[in-house]
């Protein structure tokens, strides 16, 4: 958060304040421009945008302050103001944030609070310990609530937060003792794992069935009630934030021995939830990797061995996790399994440095991948923020061989379900191919296994390609003669 923080501030091209009208309605009353004209049509060899001063009749006053010469966030108040309206624009420019700790120098006044749909982020203690604000609007806009945003609003006891909202981050609502609920709208908002993040006495926390509300509420044994059936698909997993809460707290807890934070995720006994695997150490030469398992709700640790100079990839031709060492010229490949109690070896090859692909991977032995993976750097007195993007967009390995989903062959490459295989099954891997690369789209199970004709893994151009070569086959294919399977047509 305070890379953020520090990103938006570096690029502040004004500091001068600019002003308008903190109200009760909505509308942006008009504005007057008053400035020596000669003084900013004056050129100079610096980059800053001149200052530019609104002024209106009224004594409550919103200070923002320029970025990118295009937007405004929120900076402060001149004035006390009860009833703070941001308005959605100010001399022409869309207002798109709140500072951090913006109204920390008026706290006490603010009685409540409207924030606009162009209002994309609230920055850092932006209302903290505003104690009398009872009322609190938030329009659908708003993405990002940070880092201790409402803590210590102690009147406020319902609050909504709209279907646009992304992130909510750590304490954003601790301290709010009277609050009586949080609706929650977007049932895949990614909450920070953490037991003061949302912290009220009586709280009773709303969301859809299944949502991020529902699971963060019932890991930290919050009161929780649903908003029915979600509208969208939700794509959160059970173990999201288990995991995002065994990271943080082996952050939290590092002695000594740790300088860095390695993680991985991948399901190494098939069950479709993946295993959190963990390398910390103070230096390459010593360290080790966790094997962490999570069930019933629990992140237990089921298996640790030496991760001296290793790297995971996955053995693709057989869906297989295997740990990869090298050092000094000399390396091997280990190939793992696990029942979901503990880890083994299954089989271990010696190999050399490869000059050329600079790996210690041989492709004589399988069809290597690495496995992504993140990265933190722990030091005394500051650590790197956790990328958490690993357990947010985890999509679980398919193993269509190994699959408990079983799909007949004749609907391998009828990517549509219609029956038939033809080039609108093509276009239809093609399109999802160009989402899977932009977004967190996700096929289906059965578009998995449908769509993956060539069965490498991956959901490609190479698996439309093959199936507009299967469409050709089938259709200059005599009467007479029956068509194989796609499969077998990829085989040959």
């Amino acid at each position: 958060m305070k890379k953020f923080v520090a990103l938006i501030l570096s690029a502040l091209v004004c500091t001068s304040p600019v002003y308008a009208y903190a109200d009760d309605s909505n509308e942006t009353p008009p504005i007057d421009l008053v400035g020596d004209s000669d003084e900013n049509s004056s050129v100079d060899d610096s980059n800053e945008t001149p200052p530019i001063s609104l002024v209106d009749d009224s004594t409550e006053y919103i200070q923002f302050t320029m970025v990118n010469e295009s937007e405004l966030w929120v900076s402060g108040l001149t004035e006390s103001v009860e009833n703070l309206v941001i308005p959605a624009y100010a001399d022409g420019l869309p207002v798109v944030g709140i500072d951090s700790y913006a109204f920390m120098d008026y706290s006490n006044s603010i009685k409540s609070a409207v924030i606009p749909e162009t209002v994309k982020y609230i920055n850092e203690g932006a209302f903290s310990y505003c104690s009398n604000m009872e009322s609190l609007t938030i329009s659908n806009g708003v993405e990002y609530i940070g880092e201790l945003a409402f803590s210590g609003c102690s009147a406020l006891e319902n609050v909504t937060l709209p279907e646009s909202v992304l992130k909510i981050d750590d304490h954003a609502f601790n301290g709010c003792d009277n609050l009586q609920s949080i609706t929650i709208q977007n049932p895949d908002c990614e909450i920070f794992a953490f037991d003061y993040t949302i912290y009220g006495n009586n709280a009773v926390i709303y969301g859809y069935d299944g949502s991020s509300a529902q699971k963060y509420a019932e890991f930290f044994n919050k009161n929780f009630k649903s908003l029915g059936k979600s509208p969208v698909e939700v794509n959160v997993y059970d173990f999201e934030i288990p995991y995002e809460n065994k990271l943080i707290s082996l952050m939290n807890d590092y002695d000594a021995s740790y300088n860095s934070l390695v993680y991985w995720l991948y399901d190494l006994d098939k069950d479709n939830t993946p295993e959190l695997i963990v390398k910390t150490g103070a230096s390459e030469a010593d360290y080790a990797l966790s094997f962490y398992k999570y069930q019933d709700n629990t992140v237990s640790l089921i298996d640790t061995m030496s991760g001296s100079y290793s790297s995971l990839y996955v053995d693709i031709d057989n869906n297989q996790l295997c740990s990869v060492y090298g050092h000094m010229g000399n390396g091997g490949i280990i190939w793992l399994s696990s029942d979901g109690n503990s880890v083994s070896d299954e089989k271990t090859v010696d190999t050399v440095y490869n000059e050329e692909t600079g790996e210690y991977v041989d492709s004589s032995y399988g069809n290597f991948k690495k496995l992504d993976s993140a990265y933190s750097q722990i030091t005394d007195d500051v650590w790197e923020e956790l990328d958490m993007s690993l357990i947010k967009n985890y999509v679980p390995d398919v193993n269509i061989n190994g699959s408990d989903i079983i799909i007949p062959s004749d609907t391998l490459g009828d990517v549509n379900n219609d029956g038939v295989i033809d080039a609108n099954d093509a276009s239809a891997v093609l399109s999802a191919y160009s989402l899977l690369s932009t977004s967190n789209y996700k096929f289906s199970d059965e578009q998995v296994n449908t769509a993956d004709v060539n069965g490498d893994g991956a959901i490609d151009a190479n698996d439309a390609s093959a199936i507009l070569a299967y469409y050709s086959y089938l259709s200059t294919l005599p009467s007479s003669d029956t068509p194989i399977s796609i499969k077998d047509y990829i085989n040959q």
